[in-house]
């Protein structure tokens, strides 16, 4: 036996609109009734219903002197009142009682009172029970009448299911008076949609053109904008790839014909050393195939990483951006003139809306000193393993010996392949113990701050010329050794692995380029690029480094 199932429809806007009139209209509702509830509320607290019948019947009665003529107001007052206001009043109509103020003697009361007494002073309201019913009593006096009147206690919950039921009629007859223009005005508004959805339809599985369809609700078109920039970037990427694909069979078709030679000329060599040659061609020519598709992949893998595929970075303004400037550990070692233009430029980020927030990074040389030994055992054991692998004939030693420039020559001479130069126990230290601590200082001083980014000179100065910098530059009456100056401020960051990006801003009086560093944490890669994009609106680009 196969049972009944129901499927509840999907979301639409059609339905959202609905549930959306419906939630307006219980709300006006529910402020309807509030509205009459306070009012009702505040009757009560400033002039009550039966204060207001009392007053009108004792000016009716001040103006009759006989008890005939007391008599006909008390009974044309209550037809009256009955026929105009019973059906205002839970359980029962209002009671009415007159007598002479002199002796006492009723000459009314109403038929339904009974034998019930009618005792509130005036010209107060009180509360009496009658039967268990709750009763609002209120007592005046009119010349030589003194008249009782009472009415069932009216509550809250009363005043607030009358008016419910009074209101809902009305609501219910305007829900769909509403609902219809509200309807057809998101049909219509949908149709847009609908032929933009259609002409993507009908596109062929390959169809990477423009879409071409210009809508002409306002609300629509960064939907389209959007569409076209996806389809453009598609575009893009497969351009790419296609000249990524013609790139890499150009790269390897000569390594491949070498192997071929090689191979021919290693099945027809005629003694043991050509075919030692030949071997020895022959792997070269494999591992710089291996190599160079090594490289490939490594290049497709970074395109995929940074291509548009993921999304178009977008330049951020800088207004809002928190950037953090650390003057003890990055600025005040800098030249005049490098602090001259790094100022300026914070001149003018402030000027752009940016928070320029002054920190303290406590230590931080010191602790980046200590991960040292990671980048120095990196190197002598990579360098030395390409080497190796490579078969260059050349070792590290070599190499270094090789080296042009005198300082990093000294710097590897000194810390890379001398017997000082650190020592596995020590690079696992570094990496393991050290860098952390180095991470954590880092970290600390962002969060703590709520820096979206880290500003600082890229150099302590800039560029000098080579002749007589070889070994050390001067830098504000202080001799270091020129490797290390102009490392000196990208270390501790680069150490860290933290990402960076660098904005040029302004030229030194040689017209060479100085920069601004920014740097953020780990895996804000796009973040950094948006910001530096948006720097780039406030830096004018500058002229080429004069010859």
């Amino acid at each position: 036996m196969s049972r009944l199932s129901f499927a509840w429809p999907g979301p639409s806007i059609g339905r959202r609109v609905l549930a959306a009139m419906l939630i307006a209209f219980v709300g006006v509702w529910l402020m309807l009734l509030a509205y009459f509830y306070v009012e009702f509320r505040q009757a009560l607290a400033v002039d009550q219903g039966l204060k207001k019948l009392g007053r009108a019947m004792s000016a009716s009665l001040r103006e009759v002197d006989s008890d005939a003529q007391a008599v006909g107001v008390m009974r044309s007052t209550a037809t009256q009142f009955r026929t105009l206001r019973i059906s205002g009043n839970p359980g029962g109509s209002v009671w009415m009682e007159l007598r002479r103020r002199d002796d006492g003697a009723v000459l009314y009361r109403s038929a339904s009172l009974g034998d019930r007494v009618l005792d509130a002073p005036a010209p107060q309201v009180i509360e009496r029970d009658f039967d268990g019913v709750s009763y609002w009593v209120h007592g005046t006096e009119a010349g030589r009448w003194r008249l009782q009147l009472a009415e069932p206690r009216i509550t809250g919950w009363w005043v607030l299911e009358r008016n419910a039921t009074r209101l809902l009629p009305y609501l219910l007859l305007a829900f769909p008076i509403v609902l219809l223009p509200v309807w057809l005005a998101v049909r219509l508004g949908l149709r847009p949609l609908q032929r933009l959805a259609d002409l993507i339809a009908r596109r062929g599985s390959s169809d990477l053109s423009p879409i071409g369809y210009d809508p002409p609700q306002a609300e629509l078109k960064p939907l389209t904008s959007a569409l076209e920039r996806m389809l453009r970037q598609l575009r893009d990427k497969l351009t790419q790839e296609r000249a990524f694909v013609h790139d890499a069979a150009h790269e390897l078709r000569t390594p491949m014909a070498v192997i071929a030679a090689q191979a021919h000329a290693l099945a027809g060599a005629a003694d043991a050393a050509e075919r030692e040659r030949a071997q020895l061609h022959l792997e070269q020519a494999i591992a710089r195939a291996s190599h160079l598709t090594q490289q490939l992949l490594d290049l497709a893998l970074l395109d995929e990483i940074l291509s548009g595929s993921r999304g178009e970075v977008q330049p951020r303004p800088p207004a809002g951006v928190r950037l953090g400037v650390a003057r003890a550990a990055f600025y005040d070692n800098a030249d005049e003139a490098t602090r001259r233009a790094f100022d300026a430029a914070l001149d003018k980020l402030k000027g752009a809306g940016a928070q320029i927030v002054e920190i303290e990074i406590p230590q931080l040389r010191e602790v980046a000193a200590k991960v040292a030994p990671v980048t120095d055992y990196e190197a002598r054991v990579g360098i030395a393993a390409f080497l190796a692998k490579y078969k260059t004939g050349v070792s590290l030693d070599q190499l270094v010996t090789d080296i042009a420039s005198p300082d990093v020559a000294a710097g590897f001479r000194n810390r890379i392949v001398s017997a000082s130069a650190p020592t596995r126990e020590a690079y696992e230290t570094a990496l393991k113990v050290e860098r952390p601590k180095l991470q954590a200082l880092l970290r600390g001083a962002f969060e703590s701050n709520r820096l979206d980014a880290l500003l600082y000179p890229v150099t302590l100065a800039p560029a000098l010329p080579i002749r007589g910098t070889e070994m050390s530059v001067t830098i504000n009456g202080r001799t270091t050794s020129t490797l290390a100056a102009y490392i000196a401020n990208t270390g501790p960051t680069s150490t860290a692995v933290l990402p960076g990006v660098t904005v040029p801003i302004a030229l030194s009086d040689e017209g060479l380029p100085i920069g601004l560093a920014i740097d953020g944490l780990w895996n804000s890669d796009r973040a950094l690029l948006a910001i530096a994009m948006g720097m780039e609106t406030i830096f004018p680009a500058l002229p080429a480094p004069k010859q």
